[in-house]
């Protein structure tokens, strides 16, 4: 605890503290069971098709956790994490949820919604039964390095907007 009294949640301290530890490039880790995205670290294969423009911004930036251990209750298990993730921003983690990474807040809320959005489109898509049309790892490419050009300006505009609408509707968040 940096501030104030209390006790960090158990699992949240071993996955993080043990993250930043091992990873001092990561300025702010979410990590979260999104039901999308979660969804899709239920699924075999690559959680991502690279079918969708909103997921090739994550495109080469992506890392997979096969072993689910249950809790993280000790410092191996967030260790083990931090390991798998890597020098990547995003980890899907099997049968658990995802882990996104960047520099800041800004940038790693505004991954984290985009993120979303692209599991949310993909498991429309695959719900149709038809195969999915990846892009060639080409356009992919090219694709994921327009989207992280002005990223961290993007990102923080995209943040201080939904401030502004809790700001209007949900003032008392700030308490």
């Amino acid at each position: 605890v940096v501030a104030g009294e209390g006790q960090p949640e158990a699992t949240a301290f071993y996955i993080h503290a043990r993250l930043h530890k091992m990873s001092p490039r990561v300025g702010a880790a979410f990590h979260t069971h999104m039901p999308n995205a979660t969804a899709l670290s239920m699924v075999e294969g690559e959680p991502l098709v690279w079918a969708g423009q909103t997921a090739l911004k994550f495109y080469g930036r992506v890392a997979v956790d096969e072993d689910y251990n249950g809790l993280a209750l000790d410092e191996r298990e967030g260790d083990r994490i931090a390991a798998v993730l890597g020098d990547k921003d995003i980890l899907f983690m099997r049968n658990h949820g995802v882990m996104v990474c960047a520099p800041n807040i800004a940038e790693a809320w505004d991954d984290l919604y985009y993120l979303e959005r692209a599991a949310e489109v993909q498991l429309k898509a695959m719900s149709t039964g038809r195969k999915l049309l990846p892009v060639s790892r080409e356009i992919a490419l090219q694709a994921a390095r327009q989207m992280r050009k002005g990223d961290p300006e993007s990102a923080l505009m995209h943040l201080k907007s939904i401030r502004r609408v809790l700001d209007r509707q949900e003032p008392e968040y700030r308490d």
